[in-house]
């Protein structure tokens, strides 16, 4: 009932501007780019200390090096031994690259030459939850994911924290937040706080904020350091079919990578979608 009530407000009334992150976006006016076959069911993006993209897809343990100013794959490398898995999470931190998979499993490796298999090693620490997020939070020194479905039925958000140092996820989440605590942020988009809040997609700013994308939901949710809301921003539903990756450049540009339609035979494309702020 909740998510019919969100879909129709969208399609009544769809939003000009986003506010996220300590900027503004103007909806319609973000550049998007068709991405290659191979990236059809992109899971994930990150940005290494340079600023170069990474992203990957789903089943598959390779990684696309990509230029998000033209859309394009500049290049790709494979985890030793064509691994198989459900990764939809990456993360940059300390010169690696960390994969996760949907249960929280953490691959660790690093950027390859064009076409390279590249060592790795797998940490078998695990969730109870399911996941679809992986971010760095460099100011701790530790990768953080969100839950997106729970055995509860996910009444609240919930987080975590993994350790490089020793390879484990927090025993509790980092950050519990009720649907309660979202009331005033939602609010201030024209919705109510959500039943459910499932998040596909995570990043930190510059500043050490959390920026989280609620695919299902169509909302960008930015959280302080210690799981304050900030505020909310509505997706266009017309643009984001279904977002599974986020990242935010030192210079407030924002990146969502949206999965593609699998079925049918006309397959669409995953796409990537540029915003630059307002000033």
């Amino acid at each position: 009932m909740l998510l019919a009530l969100m879909t129709a407000c969208a399609k009544a009334e769809t939003p000009e501007r986003m506010t996220i992150g300590g900027y503004g976006y103007p909806v319609s006016e973000s550049v998007r780019y068709k991405l290659p076959k191979a990236l059809r069911e992109i899971s994930g993006l990150t940005l290494d200390d340079e600023g170069h993209l990474y992203g990957h897809a789903d089943e598959r343990g390779i990684v696309y090096r990509i230029d998000y100013r033209k859309g394009q794959v500049v290049s790709r490398f494979a985890l030793e031994g064509d691994v198989r898995a459900d990764f939809e999470g990456i993360a940059w931190l300390n010169e690696h690259l960390y994969l996760t998979t949907s249960n929280g499993r953490i691959y660790r490796t690093r950027p390859g030459s064009a076409d390279a298999w590249m060592p790795f090693h797998a940490y078998d620490a695990e969730l109870d939850c399911e996941v679809e997020s992986l971010a760095r939070d460099p100011s701790a020194n530790r990768l953080l994911a969100a839950c997106k479905n729970r055995p509860d039925g996910g009444k609240a958000l919930h987080i975590y924290a993994w350790n490089p140092e020793n390879g484990r996820w927090s025993a509790a989440p980092i950050i519990r937040l009720k649907r309660s605590a979202l009331t005033d942020v939602f609010a201030g988009i024209g919705l109510p706080s959500p039943k459910k809040l499932q998040p596909t997609a995570m990043t930190t700013t510059s500043t050490g904020n959390l920026l989280l994308i609620a695919g299902p939901q169509k909302v960008l949710l930015e959280l302080s350091p210690t799981g304050e809301p900030i505020a909310a921003a509505r997706l266009d539903p017309g643009a984001h079919r279904q977002p599974e990756g986020l990242e935010m450049t030192a210079e407030g540009t924002l990146i969502i990578a949206d999965e593609g339609d699998n079925k049918g035979a006309n397959k669409s494309r995953g796409r990537l979608s540029i915003y630059e702020h307002e000033g």
